[in-house]
């Protein structure tokens, strides 16, 4: 059984990091996507604007709409699709400030990749196991189910730190 149990968390630990390196390309390659789109002066200047409308927010405001961001981060399979579409939209961002969306590219991915991962790995090995009727040890799914609560806790612990600089 404890052989078993080895093998199980070899396979998941290698899905973990292909899982990762896929996720890690996919908002990287959406961030390039947006940085590429040719895109006219006045669709730029009202980026602009409601870029610096949104840097002088009050700090609650920031915190809530950065938490509900994170919040639908979170959720498998969904998550990816729209942190890709954040991507594109710091990305054309990039047109106007190249520095400042670069730096807020990390962030966003450093606060939602590993969640992503997790989530997505745990929502995929729940399905299959149920789908295939395959008995998974009680100890995996716990030891997954954990993995996703700490990589979630250490991301919103991340996003107070940033938002309060």
């Amino acid at each position: 059984m404890s052989q078993q149990r080895l093998i199980i968390l070899r396979w998941y630990g290698s899905i973990r990091l292909y899982l990762l390196l896929s996720i890690i390309l996919a908002l990287v390659g959406s961030y390039m996507l947006g940085y590429s789109l040719v895109l006219p002066s006045s669709y730029l200047t009202m980026l602009s604007n409601e870029a610096e409308a949104a840097a002088s927010l009050p700090f609650l405001i920031r915190f809530i709409d950065g938490l509900i961001a994170l919040i639908i981060a979170y959720i498998p399979y969904a998550g990816i699709g729209w942190m890709s579409y954040n991507m594109i939209g710091v990305g054309e961002l990039g047109l106007i400030h190249p520095l400042q969306s670069i730096v807020q590219m990390f962030y966003l991915m450093i606060l939602t990749v590993f969640p992503m991962v997790d989530g997505t790995l745990l929502a995929t090995v729940l399905i299959i196991s149920k789908l295939s009727r395959i008995q998974l040890p009680a100890n995996f799914i716990r030891s997954t189910l954990i993995q996703y609560s700490i990589s979630v806790g250490v991301s919103l612990v991340l996003f107070l730190i940033l938002i309060s600089l």
